[in-house]
């Protein structure tokens, strides 16, 4: 999970086509779910909302967030499993079985993320354990489990917070535990563990084991980091699964820059394939650079990654000649 800046965003034009009018009825999806919940006795079904789901929204959400999901950063453009996103859900709330779900903000652009399937639905998955090997994985990853997970509608708050339960009543009394990647940095609040063959560099070992753990606070989990992996399921096995290959094609980009600065190191500033070795560190830096782009998905993941490494990474700015 990655912080996204939203303000790129067009959204006098995405706002216009949330707040269209309903074809036959003269009056906006806000105002008919308005005229639903009034009703008396108040209904027990929620309200059918379709608009948040139109072309215009899913196109701003696509653009802004690169076509991967706000949560995991797994890419859905390929196999077109876009799930429009209510951070606020519409329907329910879980932890708040009273709660008629913020329905008010079914059409509202900045309560809309773009999701895969897996972090918005509530499934069973495996999820990873750091202790587990590499043959425990190959066995359960073809296992069903019995363990539910996903948001769903799952709106959990800190502990003192008041829900908002009706359109009047004040959101800023609210303290979400779940992280909103566009408005709570997610590098606060968790941090990237990588667990790899002992005596091997990460950059040349057979695998990895790339997880997220909560960050610390005064020797606690992180409220925000644990209410948001645990829910959102950012560490079932089948994502670490993904993720393991992501950074083994990382891998095979990162060695031939290690092993060409290691050369260039060596070099004296008068041989006589000097420029040659030059070359290939630029290029092979370059093609590792594909892998830190915006559209590339795990980036969060990638750049923990290459952090671990720096101080090999370091040696191309004490090399005078490059």
């Amino acid at each position: 999970m990655i912080f996204v800046d939203r303000d790129s965003a067009d959204t006098t034009a995405v706002q216009s086509a949330l707040d269209r009018k309903i074809r036959g009825k003269g009056i906006t999806e806000l105002q008919d779910a308005r005229n639903y919940y009034s009703r008396t006795p108040p209904p027990v079904e929620a309200y059918g909302f379709t608009r948040y789901s139109c072309d215009e929204v899913c196109e701003e959400l696509d653009r802004i967030y690169k076509q991967k999901c706000a949560y995991c950063e797994s890419r859905y453009a390929a196999l077109a499993v876009r799930n429009v996103e209510h951070f606020r859900p519409k329907g329910g709330v879980t932890e708040a079985p009273q709660h008629p779900g913020y329905w008010w903000l079914a059409g509202e652009w900045s309560n809309l993320l773009p999701s895969c399937p897996a972090c918005n639905q509530m499934r069973h998955h495996v999820l990873f354990d750091p202790s587990m090997t590499i043959e425990q994985i190959e066995f359960l990853k073809f296992k069903k489990s019995e363990h539910s997970s996903g948001k769903g509608n799952s709106f959990p708050l800190k502990v003192g917070s008041i829900y908002a339960l009706a359109e009047t009543d004040a959101l800023a009394l609210e303290h979400p535990l779940l992280i909103n990647p566009s408005v709570r940095n997610p590098s606060d609040h968790l941090e990237w563990v990588f667990r790899w063959d002992v005596g091997s560099a990460i950059w040349d070992t057979k695998w990895v084991f790339p997880f997220l753990r909560p960050k610390q606070l005064n020797g606690s989990d992180d409220p925000y980091g644990k209410a948001s992996i645990a829910i959102y399921a950012l560490n079932r096995l089948n994502l670490v699964l993904d993720r393991m290959a992501h950074i083994k094609n990382v891998q095979r980009a990162l060695l031939p820059v290690i092993l060409s600065i290691d050369e260039l190191a060596k070099s004296q500033a008068d041989d006589a394939g000097l420029e040659e070795k030059r070359s290939n560190v630029r290029r092979y830096w370059e093609n590792l650079q594909e892998y830190r782009q915006e559209n590339q998905p795990y980036l969060g993941m990638t750049e923990a990654f290459l952090k671990e490494i720096e101080p090999q990474l370091q040696r191309l700015r004490n090399i005078p000649y490059l």
